[in-house]
């Protein structure tokens, strides 16, 4: 995505006025923040220059003077949403990251029962699997949803297993979306949310 393109969804967005957008940009460029054409070439711009893009415009003290004022975001995955909705053709590879993440950390199911696979709980899991293989005799208790429950080390085991299998599967889930993005067999937010549906 490129600074006009960029301004123009933020402005919509956040009803900012566009000149006002494309003139801090500008300014941004010219500050050395955001990359500068040179004849013809015009930059993409990174993911960490989109950020600075977004700041610059809703840092501007003018901003209160926008009717109605901005429509805040909530979060990084609403902003990568509202990006993705406007300008789908650059930011689908962010929004198959996001899906991906969304994904690994959702959870999942070993033997009937829930296993939570947010970063916390893999190092939990990682931890756990570290004595389960050092200690064929280990046993600790997990607390679950329905409380705590004594496990052994081949169950670790086969938990840990699980979990580094799903988080491997949505990584590869991932990494074949984006190939098919660069290919152009993927074009929709749609398509890549199938990708990831099971």
């Amino acid at each position: 995505m490129n600074k006009s393109d960029a301004a123009r969804i933020i402005s919509r967005r956040l009803n900012l006025n566009l000149g006002r957008c494309n003139a801090l940009l500008v300014a941004a460029s010219d500050a050395g923040v955001l990359p500068k054409g040179c004849g013809r070439s015009i930059p993409q711009l990174s993911s960490l220059e989109l950020v600075h893009v977004l700041l610059a415009c809703i840092a501007d003290k003018g901003i209160g003077d926008a009717g109605g004022g901005p429509t805040p975001i909530g979060s990084l995955a609403e902003l990568a949403e509202v990006f993705a909705a406007q300008y789908p053709a650059g930011m689908l590879s962010t929004y198959a990251s996001s899906k991906r993440c969304a994904k690994e950390i959702g959870g999942i199911t070993v033997s009937g029962v829930p296993v939570a696979t947010d970063d916390r709980s893999k190092l939990l899991i990682a931890g756990a699997r570290n004595k389960a293989d050092a200690k064929p005799g280990f046993t600790t208790k997990w607390k679950t949803a329905s409380g705590f429950v004594p496990i052994d080390a081949a169950t670790i085991i086969t938990i840990s297993d699980a979990v580094l299998a799903h988080v491997n599967d949505c990584f590869e889930i991932e990494e074949t979306i984006l190939d098919d993005i660069d290919a152009g067999t993927i074009t929709t937010r749609e398509q890549i949310d199938a990708a990831f549906v099971g």
